[in-house]
């Protein structure tokens, strides 16, 4: 019998079970939860029924969908996810205009989002790491109850984890197949999903392009470099350009010349925002005189941040179980220390893409994210959420799942399959738990 294809058929399998099993918890919790019991899904929900019921994009500072409170909306910010929301609205509302049948069409955007996110960790798991540890790959991320959470309301942030998934996977195929012009365009278009996501994203884009850059200079086979990156670099800006390009350039005009429209929402929310939330008034932790330290240390906000990371709902109002977060920061904690063991080498087929650049640029990546979400809590406002830490979610995992090889192949040797499969249980429980423990009794 041919052991090869029983593999890849057990591989088949695994992983369709695995797709089945996601959509099922992202649809159900989707079911469940009620409507604006997740962060400012209110404020969110506002752009695509805007959509829906007038056929046409808002401007950001339009009363109909203005916060009364904040002084702002949605949709100044990237809004082609809730452009999808209106879409699925439109179908359901052939068959049931009622506001739940609309509520859950909208969520479904969420739901398809991360199911795409899932399929493209299936195959950066495949490419970067060895059987076993490449389904641990994909479970350390989408049994993330964190991640379960943001993939059953409606929100940017499914859409953007997902396009920085997309991004990942298209460098790597790039850098392997020789920077192929297909494959120039593929990564083109992930980074022009990735302009129209969510801005807290974009520190993908600056890996993908040092990543790019540095893996050609490095490849010997590849003559006249400079001339060979410029016009990859022409595609990949050709692409992104065509899928991303209509809307700062729309923002260009709306807003006289802001095409982040980020000044143009400071601007409206000092005029219609409540005295106290308008952003001159904020009291940020920079204003009131908090150092860096104390705001990160003394204000909570890493143990906040790292707690809604791993699994927060509602407004931060509804927790996991003790036990959940403290084996889940168990596993993160073995994730650090695996960086403390001598450097093992994969075999060849795997050293290609899961090399030392790879990691590096990974490192960067959550850095960027982490640094973008202390600065806004420090500046703007303080906001020790988790979900704005979610970006960097696959590249720790790539680091993570790499550091745990290293750790169980010290340890157990031989043996170090059998950690990776009990690391996969442990997600798997942490996420039935999640939803039996807690969703469920909380809503139902």
């Amino acid at each position: 019998m041919d052991m090869k294809k029983i593999n890849l058929n057990s591989d088949k399998v695994f992983y369709l079970a695995i797709i089945s099993i996601c959509f099922l918890l992202f649809f159900s919790w989707s079911i469940i939860i009620p409507y604006n019991h997740a962060p400012d899904e209110h404020m969110r929900y506002a752009i695509p029924d805007f959509i829906y019921q007038y056929g046409k994009l808002p401007v950001g500072d339009d009363a109909r969908i203005r916060n009364e409170i904040w002084g702002i909306s949605y949709g100044f910010t990237p809004i082609f996810s809730y452009i999808i929301s209106a879409l699925f609205m439109k179908i359901v509302s052939i068959f049931s205009t009622s506001a739940g049948a609309l509520l859950i069409a909208a969520r479904f955007t969420s739901v398809c989002f991360s199911i795409g996110t899932v399929i493209f960790c299936i195959k950066i798991g495949k490419l970067l790491f060895d059987k076993v540890y490449a389904r641990l790959f994909v479970c350390s991320i989408v049994f993330l109850p964190q991640f379960v959470f943001i993939s059953s309301y409606v929100n940017n942030d499914a859409f953007g984890i997902f396009t920085v998934s997309w991004i990942i996977y298209a460098m790597l195929k790039a850098k392997a197949n020789k920077w192929r012009l297909w494959d120039c365009i593929f990564l083109g278009i992930g980074i022009g999903l990735c302009l129209i996501s969510y801005y807290n994203c974009y520190g993908i884009i600056i890996v993908a392009l040092i990543y790019s850059v540095k893996s050609v200079i490095d490849d010997k086979q590849i003559e006249c470099k400079l001339q060979f990156i410029l016009m990859r670099v022409l595609w990949v800006g050709i692409a992104a350009f065509l899928v991303a390009g209509w809307w700062f350039i729309r923002n260009f005009i709306l807003y006289d010349g802001d095409f982040l429209g980020m000044r143009a929402s400071s601007e409206c929310g000092e005029l219609y925002a409540q005295d106290e939330f308008k952003p001159s008034n904020r009291s940020t932790p920079q204003r009131m005189g908090i150092t860096l330290p104390q705001m990160l240390v003394g204000m909570r906000w890493l143990y906040l941040s790292l707690k809604s990371f791993v699994g927060q709902f509602d407004y931060l109002s509804l927790s996991l179980n003790k036990s959940s977060y403290y084996i889940i920061w168990t596993l993160f904690a073995l994730g650090f220390l695996g960086y403390f063991i001598d450097i093992h080498k994969w075999r060849k087929d795997k050293e290609k893409y899961n090399n030392a650049l790879l990691r590096v640029m990974m490192i960067l990546m959550c850095a960027i994210t982490m640094s973008l979400s202390i600065y806004y809590s420090y500046v703007n406002d303080f906001q020790a959420q988790g979900r704005y830490l979610l970006p960097m979610l696959i590249s720790l995992s790539v680091l993570f799942v790499h550091s745990w090889y290293k750790l169980a192949d010290k340890l157990f040797h031989e043996k170090r399959n059998y950690v990776a499969v009990c690391f996969i249980c442990i997600y798997f429980m942490t996420i039935i738990s999640a939803t039996v423990d807690v969703i469920i009794p909380a809503y139902l």
